[in-house]
C-alpha cells in the first residue's frame, strides 16, 4: 500500500520514508522497480543511475535487460568498472566463464584498487581453465591484500589445478588461518596434503572438513527454516535504494537522498550504509539527538567498529549527557580493550568533568601502555596532576618528552612540572 508518495523532479514515484512498507515480495519488487526506473529517467546520462537500474533487472531475473543496461553505462563511460563487473556477473549466470573473465579483466583494469574484482576475475579464470593467469592475478592480489581468505583459497585452488601441490598447501594453510570456519578450504588443504604424501595431516584436515561441513549443513537447515522471502527481498532493495540515494545526493538532491536512505533503513533493520549516511546528514544539520540514535543503532550492528562509540561519547558530551557519554566509552573499552584511543577518551572525559581522578589516571595509563605516544604520556601527566600526584606527573612528562624529543612545548611543560614539584 503506497498511499504516500512524492514525485521526482523528472516524474515518477518516490515512496515517503514513513509510508507503509510493501506487504509482499512482489509489491516490494514493484515499488523498487518504479523507484530505479524513475531514477534512470531523471538522470539518463549518468552511468551510476543506469547501473542501479541494471542491478534491479538482475535481481528480477532479467539477465538480458541487465546486460543491455550495463552496456548503456559503457556507452556513456567506456571505462566504467562497475558495468564491466556487472557484465561479468551476467556472463557467469549464463555459465560463460571465458566471457566473464574478459569483463572482469576490464573491471580490474579500470578499478585496480577494487580487490573484489580481482577475486572474481581469478575465479572465472580458474573455471575457464586459464590457471596460469589466475595464479598471476592472485599472487599479486595476496601481496596487496594479505587478509583476504577468499584470495588465498582461490590461489590454493589454482595451484592445485596446476599440479603445484606444495604451493597449494601453503595457500590453503593461510586461507584456513584467516577463515577458521570455512569447510571447503579444509577439503582443498586435505587434498593437497594427500597429494604430497602427508597422510596424517591430510586425515586431520579431512576430519575438520567433515565437522565444519556438518556445522554448515545445520546452519543452512536453520536458515531455510527461518528464511523469510519478504525480508530477503526487502534487504536486496534496501541496497538499491541506498545506491539510488547516493546518485540523488551527487546531483544535489539531498532531500530525496535522505528520503531513500530512510526508506532503505525501514526496509532492512540491519542495513549499515544507509544509517551511516543518515547519521552524517543529521550531524551536518546539527541534529545531535538524532545522530546519537543512529550511531547507537550502528554500534549495535557493528560492535567491533570503535568509531561509533567514540562519536557517541563526543555528541553526548555536547548534549551535556555525561553519564551516557561515560557509558558509551566504558562499553567501547569492554569491547575493544586493546584500543588505546578508547581508554584515552575515557580519561579525557573524567578530566573534563573534574571527577573520578583515580579512574582518569588508570585509563590514561592503559592508553599509554597500549600506545606509548607523547600525547598519551601527556594525558597521564594531566591525570596525575588532577589526582594530586606531582611525582607521577613529572615521570609521565619525562616519558612524553622522550617520545617526542623535538617538541619545545613538551619540554617546557616538563620543566614547569619539575619546578612545581
Amino acid at each position: 500500500m503506497l498511499a504516500l508518495v512524492l514525485l521526482f523532479a523528472a516524474g515518477g514515484p518516490l515512496p515517503e520514508a514513513d509510508a507503509p512498507l510493501p506487504a509482499t515480495p512482489e509489491a516490494t519488487i514493484a515499488e523498487g522497480t518504479r523507484v530505479v526506473e524513475a531514477l534512470a529517467s531523471a538522470f539518463p546520462t549518468d552511468p551510476d543511475a543506469l547501473e542501479v537500474l541494471a542491478r534491479c533487472h538482475l535481481l528480477r531475473g532479467s539477465t538480458a535487460e541487465a546486460a543491455a543496461t550495463w552496456k548503456k553505462c559503457l556507452a556513456l563511460n567506456p571505462r566504467y568498472a562497475y558495468a564491466c563487473a556487472g557484465l561479468g556477473a551476467a556472463a557467469l549466470r549464463r555459465g560463460d566463464h571465458r566471457e566473464a573473465a574478459q569483463w572482469f579483466r576490464q573491471a580490474v583494469e579500470f578499478a585496480p584498487r577494487a580487490y573484489g574484482f580481482r577475486e572474481d576475475l581469478a575465479d572465472a579464470l580458474i573455471n575457464a581453465g586459464q590457471v596460469d593467469e589466475a595464479i598471476a592475478v592472485l599472487t599479486e592480489l595476496v601481496a596487496r591484500s594479505p587478509r583476504s581468505a577468499r584470495a588465498f583459497d582461490l590461489l590454493g585452488m589454482a595451484y592445485a589445478h596446476a599440479g603445484r601441490h606444495a604451493e597449494a598447501k601453503q595457500s590453503y594453510l593461510q586461507a584456513a588461518r584467516l577463515d577458521p570456519h570455512h569447510a571447503g578450504i579444509r577439503l582443498g588443504l586435505a587434498n593437497a596434503l594427500a597429494r604430497l604424501g602427508e597422510a596424517e595431516e591430510a586425515r586431520k584436515y579431512m576430519d575438520e572438513f567433515r565437522r565444519l561441513r556438518d556445522e554448515e549443513r545445520k546452519r543452512r537447515q536453520t536458515d531455510l527454516r527461518q528464511y523469510n522471502d519478504l525480508a530477503a527481498v526487502r534487504a536486496e532493495f534496501a541496497q538499491l535504494y541506498t545506491s539510488a540515494a547516493q546518485v540523488f545526493h551527487a546531483h544535489g538532491k539531498a532531500e530525496k537522498a535522505e528520503t531513500l536512505w530512510r526508506r532503505s533503513a525501514a526496509l532492512d533493520p540491519t542495513a549499515i550504509a544507509c544509517r551511516q549516511a543518515l547519521a552524517w546528514r543529521s550531524r551536518q544539520a546539527g541534529k545531535l539527538a538524532e545522530t546519537v540514535r543512529l550511531l547507537e543503532e550502528l554500534s549495535a550492528l557493528e560492535p567491533a567498529n570503535p568509531s561509533y562509540d567514540l562519536e557517541i561519547a563526543r555528541l553526548r558530551l555536547d548534549l551535556n549527557q555525561i553519564a551516557e557519554a561515560e557509558a558509551a566509552l566504558q562499553r567501547l573499552c569492554r569491547r575493544s580493550p586493546k584500543l588505546a584511543e578508547g581508554h584515552a577518551a575515557l580519561a579525557r572525559l573524567y578530566l573534563k568533568i573534574g571527577r573520578k581522578s583515580d579512574e582518569a589516571v588508570a585509563a590514561a595509563r592503559r592508553a599509554a601502555a597500549l600506545a606509548p605516544s607523547a600525547a598519551h604520556w601527556t594525558l597521564v601527566a594531566e591525570a596525575c596532576q588532577a589526582a594530586g600526584d606531582a611525582s607521577g606527573a613529572v615521570s609521565a612528562m619525562e616519558k612524553a618528552v622522550a617520545a617526542d624529543p623535538g617538541s619545545l612545548e613538551l619540554r617546557e611543560r616538563y620543566e614547569q612540572l619539575r619546578a612545581k614539584k
